[in-house]
């Protein structure tokens, strides 16, 4: 998988999510996602912990935390309210990409 389709994808599930907690006045989890689509399970918490190979330094999400469980994650894994976890799974899916830097690059 690309750096862009983890991205893709991980703002694609993450909105559908927010969607269908609203419609559905529940919370909906990832696996619902998975099974609705057909798509088979992914070994991490989402399309970009993938990418990044579970290392939250090579996340190409920007989280407002160094790390995603201590993050919007967490804060929708922890949610009380269907009404809280369609907020932060919107806010997931609209996290900005992580702008690399390159210190080798001469200037």
């Amino acid at each position: 998988m690309t750096k862009q389709e983890a991205i893709e994808n991980h703002r694609k599930m993450w909105r559908w999510i927010a969607e269908q907690t609203r419609i559905r006045k529940r919370i909906v989890s990832k696996n619902e996602y998975f099974d609705t689509f057909g798509i088979p399970y992914i070994s991490t918490c989402c399309y970009c912990c993938e990418y990044a190979e579970n290392t939250c330094s090579n996340c190409p999400i920007e989280w407002n935390r160094r790390y995603c469980m201590d993050s919007e994650y967490a804060k929708w894994l922890y949610a009380d309210t269907w009404q809280e976890a369609a907020h932060w799974a919107e806010v997931i899916a609209e996290l900005p990409e992580r702008i690399e830097v390159n210190y080798n690059e001469k200037i």
